[in-house]
Parts: C-alpha cells; structure tokens; sequence
C-alpha cells in the first residue's frame, strides 16, 4: 500500500501538467468556436481519468491518515457523461444510443463522496482548535448531504439488491454500499464517546443521533462484509474492503468499551453485533499474505477485542466506590492515548502467523494502559492515527518507542 501511494503521488503532478484538472479551453470562457479537432471521446477520457485519480487521492487519504493531494479550489473540471463506451463517437454520443443502466454512473457517484469525504476530513477532523459543538454542527450537515447523496443514486445502485445484478453493476452496488456506511462512520464516529446513554427524558439528542446513525452503519458495513466473505466472489475483489471492516470492527468495539464503562450490568443488546464483529473479524484474519493490510488490520483489531474484554471484566470492580486500602489511580494525561496507537503501528514487527495476539495496547494487569483507561482523553485526531497506525511509522526508523509523542518531525512512509 506504501508502494502504491508513492507511485500514485508521482502520477498526480503528471495529471495535473495535462490539465486534466481543468474544463476544456471553450467552457473556460475562450473566445471563439469549438476546434474541428475537438475529440468527444478524449474529452470523455480526460474527465474519467481525472475523477478516478482525484477519488483514489481522497480514499488513500482517510486510509493512511496523511493530507490529500488534490484541493478542491484549484479544479473546475466536469464529471463525465453518463454515457457508455459503445456509445460514443469522436463527435458525441450515438445517435442510437440506447437508454439503459450506464457503468459511468458509480464513478460519479464515487466521485460526488469523494468530494464529501474530503470536506468532512477538513471539518470534522480539522487539526485546528475546534469545539465539540462546532464538530458536531458540521456531521449533522455533512450527514444530511449523504442522505441526500444516497437517495440521488441510480435505481441499480442504491435501490437493487447486489446479487440481482450483473457482476459488474453488482461490484459497483456493493462498493458504494460499503462507501456510504464508511462515510457515515467517518462523520460520526468521533461522537461514539460523547454520550453513555439515553438522557433519560425519552427524546435522543443530536449526539445520540450521531452515535446511533454510526453503530447502525458499522451494523450495515459488517452484514455486507460477512456476505460478500460468504458469497467468496468479491471480498478480496474490493481494495479498500478490509480498511471499511477494520473502522466498523474499530467503531463497534470501541462502543463496546464504552456501554461497559457507563453500565457494566446491562450488554445493551449487543451481543448479536459483538457475534458478527468477530464473524467478520476473523473474516479479515484470512489473509495470504502474513504482511498484507488485512492482516495487519486483524492484529490491531485483535488487541482493541481484547482491550474491550478486559474492559467488561474490569467494569464490575471500577464500579465499587474506591476505599483508603485501594485508592483510585491518577489521571494521567491525555496524550498517552496517542502512544498506545503509536504501539499498534509496530505490528510490522509481528510475526502476524503466530503472534497476532500479542498485546499492542499496553496493560499493566487491571490498571489498563498506563494506569489509564484506553479510551480516557481520546481526540477526533486518534481516529486517524488508528486508520493509518497499520502502515506506519515504521519500527526502527527512529530509537522513540512512541514517535507521534516524542518525534516533532514523524516519518512520511
């Protein structure tokens, strides 16, 4: 994946030298006709490759936590033609063209996401001095965008169910699925903390809301993995599908922690989700490639199941008023958290074979992470460094065991 993103940085300068960022010459207010020499298929090529490049350039961004390459002010460029490739001429579309489902459609659609995936990595996840208020104002409106997003899709791609299709519109629905739950949890889920329950007056708030919509699309994101894994044809079909179960495993064991923490006697019917999240968990786990994503995924998961686990068993005690024989433990500052997803980017060091349980989140017997609980002092910005802790920094680049907290200048791998 590395590889990839460094051999996709190197293409994007050449994209933007061709201008493919940018409308034609005659729709940017040139004066004058339209060249004899205007070819109605390049231009549809041009606009095709361009939305590609800028769609991988925002995914690969959420996936490895690192700032996007294409910004939004410097393109004008339009979205293709909804028109398929039978149906072009070098002078436009077919005279006959036929009305019928069109191949070009999800890459607009994926592209339209794209777009909303990079604002709401600008908003929501904004590094800058931000208040949970202000946050949560900007995922309720980035939410209303994506309903409005999912309810414009084509009949065949948001309305059909996948396994009634042909295999290349079922590909296409079932990635953009998978886009849509991702993107909800991508809005959401730094909200997932917020709130320990119900207020009690029978009327949810807009941060339950957020929590809710959240768990529900991670529910959706999980039942959609278990059968494509089941169906055997498009699981590893799809780059990105093991990134979209690691955040919906991520989102449903993190509330895990959290509904043990706030009332460890009742499992708030979580059991059935818990029981897919480790069907698909082990999904995940079945990878060729002991240094695959999927992998490494599995590893981090792994540890954050566990951490849940230790959680549940620990909830009973921590509930049990403290006495002078065993005084509660300090706090300790908040930053740490950012260490323990630092210890989790090492899993290139496991051997992921035979050592996939071994502890990343650092326990010191009931104390939790350094006397902390994991989850105490978690920041919006600790979602990203868990998406990209599977693909660095790399061990031994620097002698910092924690090289987000001690390093003032991490690695770029």
């Amino acid at each position: 994946m590395n590889q990839a993103w460094y051999i996709f940085g190197s293409t994007l300068p050449i994209v933007s030298a061709l201008g493919l960022h940018r409308r034609s010459g005659g729709k940017r207010g040139t004066s004058g006709p339209r060249s004899t020499s205007f070819d109605y298929i390049a231009s549809q090529c041009r606009k095709r490759t361009f939305w590609v490049a800028y769609t991988i350039d925002k995914y690969l961004a959420v996936v490895f936590g690192r700032p996007r390459l294409y910004h939004d002010d410097d393109i004008d460029q339009d979205f293709p033609d909804e028109v398929n490739d039978e149906d072009m001429t070098p002078q436009g579309r077919a005279a006959h063209e036929p009305k019928m489902d069109c191949q070009v459609d999800s890459l607009i659609c994926h592209a339209k996401l794209a777009q909303l995936i990079d604002r709401v990595s600008r908003e929501v996840y904004s590094i800058k001095k931000t208040s949970k208020q202000e946050r949560l104002e900007s995922a309720h409106k980035f939410s209303r965008e994506l309903h409005q997003w999912r309810e414009s899709l084509p009949y065949h791609l948001g309305t059909l169910r996948p396994m009634s299709l042909i295999p290349s519109f079922r590909r296409q629905a079932t990635a953009l699925k998978l886009a849509y739950c991702h993107a909800i949890m991508h809005v959401n889920r730094p909200f997932i903390l917020g709130t320990p329950g119900n207020n009690g007056e029978g009327q949810p708030t807009p941060l339950e809301d957020s929590v809710a919509e959240c768990i529900n699309a991670a529910k959706t994101a999980l039942e959609t993995v278990d059968t494509m894994a089941t169906d055997g044809t498009l699981f590893h079909a799809l780059w990105w599908t093991p990134y979209v179960t690691f955040c919906a495993l991520a989102v449903v064991y993190v509330w895990e922690i959290q509904q043990s923490r706030a009332a460890p006697e009742d499992d708030h019917g979580l059991r059935p989700l818990i029981e897919l999240a480790e069907r698909c968990q082990n999904h995940l786990a079945r990878a060729t490639a002991p240094d695959s994503p999927s992998r490494r995924y599995s590893v981090i998961i792994e540890e954050l199941r566990q951490e849940a686990q230790r959680q549940l068993a620990r909830a009973p005690r921590l509930a049990q008023p403290a006495t002078d024989a065993h005084p509660q433990q300090p706090e300790q500052h908040p930053s740490r958290n950012t260490g323990t997803i630092a210890a989790m980017a090492n899993v290139g060091e496991l051997n992921t074979d035979e050592q996939a349980g071994q502890q990343m989140f650092v326990s010191e017997g009931d104390a939790g992470f350094g006397g902390v609980d994991l989850l105490d002092g978690w920041q919006t910005t600790d979602w990203l460094d868990l998406d990209s802790s599977a693909f660095g920094p790399f061990p031994g680049f620097e002698d910092s065991p924690n090289l987000w907290t001690d390093n003032p200048h991490p690695p770029i791998g």
